[in-house]
């Protein structure tokens, strides 16, 4: 039996049927070279998830021909198990986004002299340059969240009274890890303590009314910016049988997560001369990055005039059964520029943008 034919049967046994995109992106799959050698003893979720989630963005580019060489990487990757960097998955993601809203770009070849990663070439004759970057979980990243982990590890329950929420900006700021620990096991049920816009704490009564994800909307402080990167959740243990006090810990991702990638690009100088220069970054790693890279980039933007825009874009794949894929993406225009973006990608920036692609459709009911 074909490769298609076992992933079709399976994606029937959950009563679905690949939609036109579906079945682009399953064709996408299936015809990179090599691929009747994946071949898993048995085709479900991990596997399901495994051919839409790379076939869904090669199906974007299936026209584009300057693609051809990061199908062959691809493709030696997914079946051959060679190192495809992630690098290159940002790169081809960007391109399929922009090609979705109806743009051309093309992948350039690297040569040694610095080049971007993509250009797009607009309506009479304007070449954009796009230089993609990706941001990832470093260093600074694992270290906030063992600070986020100590906090807890910090208290016992003889400490405090009741639940406690503690929200932290920058989790990597130590001396704000410091303050929000002296203020936090000094709190009684009611009270919270805070340094407006660094940290914040609140106890509340243990039981059936305390801190949960739900109950940190209605207790956060307004500036806090909405859904956090690193979480930690700990029960301090005390070898009774009391009710044992939680201790919720949130906070943003740490800046060089996200201010790294894109200044590293807007000092490469990969942009030719004369060509608007758009800046692709992929935040799909370093969740909840939208307030932190409105600041930075209003901040910096005045000073880069060599930089025309910056599209940050994070990717939420679901899994199966569903087979959504998402892309939320903000495209920033540098008011500043030089070289300002034209008005074909200029129309995107401003507003959050919601891209979803929906692969299956539901059988029709067999006739009795």
């Amino acid at each position: 039996m074909s490769l298609r034919r076992r992933i079709v049967d399976a994606i029937n046994l959950s009563l679905k049927k690949p939609n036109t995109l579906g079945d682009a992106a399953l064709k996408a799959f299936c015809e990179l070279p090599g691929a009747d050698m994946w071949q898993p003893e048995r085709i479900w979720v991990l596997e399901l998830n495994y051919v839409f989630d790379h076939g869904l963005p090669l199906a974007l580019l299936a026209q584009n021909n300057t693609a051809d060489r990061y199908r062959k990487e691809v493709a030696a990757a997914l079946f051959q198990n060679t190192i495809f960097p992630a690098s290159r998955w940002s790169e081809i993601h960007t391109c399929a986004l922009l090609t979705h809203w109806g743009l051309k770009p093309r992948f350039i070849e690297e040569t040694k002299t610095k080049t971007p990663d993509l250009e797009i070439l607009l309506h009479g004759g304007t070449i954009v340059d796009v230089e993609v970057a990706r941001a990832e979980v470093r260093q600074e990243h694992r270290a906030a969240y063992d600070r986020l982990a100590e906090l807890a590890g910090a208290l016992r329950p003889s400490d405090i009274e009741g639940d406690l929420l503690l929200i932290l900006q920058d989790a990597s700021n130590v001396t704000d890890v410091n303050e929000l620990f002296e203020a936090s096991y000094h709190l009684r049920p009611g009270e919270s303590a805070e340094r407006e816009g660094r940290w914040f704490a609140c106890a509340v009564q243990t039981g059936e009314m305390g801190v949960s994800n739900e109950s940190t909307e209605a207790l956060a402080p307004a500036w806090w910016a909405g859904r956090p990167c690193l979480r930690t959740n700990s029960i301090l243990m005390d070898g009774t049988n009391q009710v044992k006090p939680t201790v919720l810990s949130f906070s943003q991702p740490p800046p060089a997560c996200y201010q790294g990638p894109i200044t590293r690009k807007a000092n490469s100088g990969q942009g030719r001369s004369g060509h608007p220069y758009l800046i692709a970054v992929d935040m799909t790693e370093v969740l909840g990055w939208q307030k932190q890279v409105d600041n930075y980039i209003a901040e910096n933007f005045p000073i880069w005039r060599h930089v025309s825009g910056v599209l940050a874009f994070e990717r939420r794949f679901w899994s199966w059964p569903s087979a959504e894929k998402l892309y939320l993406s903000k495209m920033y225009i540098n008011e500043h520029a030089q070289f300002p973006l034209p008005q074909q990608l200029a129309r995107l920036g401003g507003n959050n943008r919601q891209d979803l692609f929906e692969l299956l459709d539901k059988l029709s009911p067999r006739p009795d």
